[in-house]
C-alpha cells in the first residue's frame, strides 16, 4: 500500500479498445488514475440501459475508484492528484497544481448528462 500516494511507475491500461470492464479486483490496490487521456469525456452504463456521460474539458486526469463490493463507482475528473510516490519538495512544485496571481481566476468545468436507454427497433 502506498498510503494514498501515486505510484512512480506506470502500469498497462486495463482499458480494452474504448471499454473498461469493471471488476472489483481492479480497485483492490486503490483508484485507477489515468494521466494520458485521449479524450475528456467518459460514459458509464450497460447496453440497453440509461447511461451517464461525464465531460471534463478542463481536466487533464481522471480517477475512477470504488471499494470492492460497494456497489458504486466514482468517476472523478482531476486537475491535480495525490503526491507522487517519493515526491519531496514544496507544495507549489507538486504536479498538477495551478498557480494563479492575485485577482486571477480559472474555471474548471464538469458536465454530467444522463442519457436515456437507446431504443432498438425490432
Amino acid at each position: 500500500p502506498l498510503g494514498g500516494l501515486i505510484k512512480s511507475e506506470t502500469e498497462p491500461t486495463p482499458v480494452q479498445g474504448r471499454t473498461l470492464v469493471l471488476r472489483d479486483d481492479l480497485f483492490e490496490a486503490d483508484a485507477l488514475v489515468f494521466d494520458q487521456l485521449r479524450s475528456r469525456s467518459v460514459e458509464y452504463g450497460a447496453r440497453g440501459n440509461a447511461s451517464l456521460r461525464v465531460d471534463f474539458p478542463d481536466m487533464p486526469h481522471l480517477g475512477i475508484w470504488t471499494k470492492p463490493g460497494a456497489g458504486f463507482i466514482c468517476i472523478e475528473p482531476w486537475q491535480g492528484h495525490a503526491d507522487p510516490q517519493n515526491f519531496v519538495g514544496d507544495f507549489s512544485d507538486k504536479p498538477g497544481n495551478v498557480s494563479l496571481q492575485p485577482g486571477e481566476a480559472r474555471r474548471f468545468a464538469i458536465s454530467i448528462t444522463v442519457k436515456p436507454p437507446v431504443q432498438h427497433s425490432a
